[in-house]
């Protein structure tokens, strides 16, 4: 009995290793159709195939996609292709289709203009079939459900809002449900529009003052190397959102505003636009620079080199490296603010001249010459 043991022993191993071994030869496929909420003829051949054979395969791609109900919507052939590495990565880059069939014309319509079927619940289908014998060699199947996405919406301007920058940072929500925002990129066109013409003719009619394309994010300053705005004009702008495979997840709505000056008129400005004693300037004034700012210094004894600085109200620096030649007598000195640095309308800021050891302040409102009435 014990001499017959080890034979008992052997055979009960072969018969279990047989089948695992023989499992182990079967071509696995992983599907991975798409990321987004969209799906289409695109995305058919995005798998990867796993082949634990040892020599290349000659294959066949075959993708389905039918109906919840079962009834059958698409169908497509690969050219042969030969599976020569343990693992094959797959896209509709590296398959070359041979055939393509739509059961519905729903299906082809939204296929061939947005680049995904219809929403709703189907199931994909993908066999690996040899392009010799015909014999499928693996399939796998997976439910894909494509929902109803709200397009992106338009925030900033608003429609048929007036607005006093000439660089407005145009804004957007981005569309939903998406699984990974990233994966979104955005085409937005802005138009003139010409005097009574509305906003949806002057988008399909009007050559665009911008058509950016790729944008990453949910906003864009309107570049400063575009056409410039103007005041008193018309304007309409839409935005896209594509996904990374060029699907598209819908258009918003089609705004327009108008660029006006600021209401700010030449009557309100502080009158007194003549130089500013910066020694014997009281710490609560606060003067109006309109497009200068005019510091009057006297210099004591020697000529003298003088530092000054811009700050925002709260301290922030906005420019740092200003230098004057003072004489030994009253200067009279006249800052070019849009030379030195853009400052914004109406803002108040804080100027500060250094003389020796001595600091002086002064707080004043930039004032845009181009805004004003």
């Amino acid at each position: 009995m014990l001499k017959i043991l080890p034979v008992k022993l052997l055979a009960v191993c072969l018969l279990f290793t047989l089948p695992l071994k023989l499992l182990a030869q079967n071509i696995q496929i992983n599907l991975s159709p798409s990321l987004s909420n969209t799906f289409g003829s695109a995305d058919i051949w995005n798998a990867s195939i796993i082949n634990p054979m040892q020599s290349p395969l000659s294959v066949k791609l075959k993708a389905t996609v039918n109906a919840g109900s079962g009834a059958a919507l698409f169908e497509a052939v690969s050219a042969p292709l030969t599976l020569n590495e343990p693992v094959v990565t797959l896209n509709h880059q590296n398959v070359q289709t041979q055939s393509i069939n739509y059961f519905n014309p729903k299906v082809r319509e939204s296929d061939e203009k947005s680049r995904s079927f219809p929403t709703g619940e189907y199931m994909y289908c993908l066999f690996i079939i040899d392009a010799l014998t015909g014999e499928v060699k693996a399939q796998e199947c997976m439910p894909v459900s494509i929902k109803v996405l709200t397009p992106p919406i338009l925030i900033y301007p608003g429609n048929k809002e007036s607005v006093q920058e000439k660089n407005p940072l145009l804004t957007w929500l981005f569309p939903g449900p998406i699984s990974n925002p990233d994966e979104v990129k955005y085409t937005l066109t802005l138009v003139e529009l010409y005097p009574d013409q509305s906003a949806f003719d002057g988008m399909l009619r009007n050559r665009p003052l911008i058509y950016e394309k790729g944008i990453s994010q949910t906003s864009l300053q309107y570049p400063f190397n575009a056409p410039e705005l103007k005041f008193g004009k018309n304007y309409a702008w839409q935005v896209e959102a594509v996904s990374v495979n060029g699907a598209s997840y819908g258009l918003t709505e089609i705004w327009e505003f108008n660029l006006q000056p600021d209401s700010l008129k030449e009557a309100d400005v502080f009158p007194d636009q003549s130089y500013v004693d910066i020694k014997n300037s009281a710490a609560y004034q606060v003067y109006y620079a309109k497009g200068t700012l005019k510091i009057k210094h006297t210099q004591r004894k020697y000529p003298q080199t003088l530092r000054y600085a811009i700050y925002t109200e709260d301290g922030a620096p906005v420019y740092t490296k200003g230098i004057l030649q003072a004489l030994a007598k009253d200067n009279w000195f006249e800052i070019d603010l849009e030379k030195e640095q853009h400052l914004k309308h109406k803002q108040k800021y804080r100027f500060e001249l250094g003389s020796g050891e001595e600091l002086y302040k002064v707080y004043f409102y930039y004032i845009n010459p181009l805004r004003l009435k």
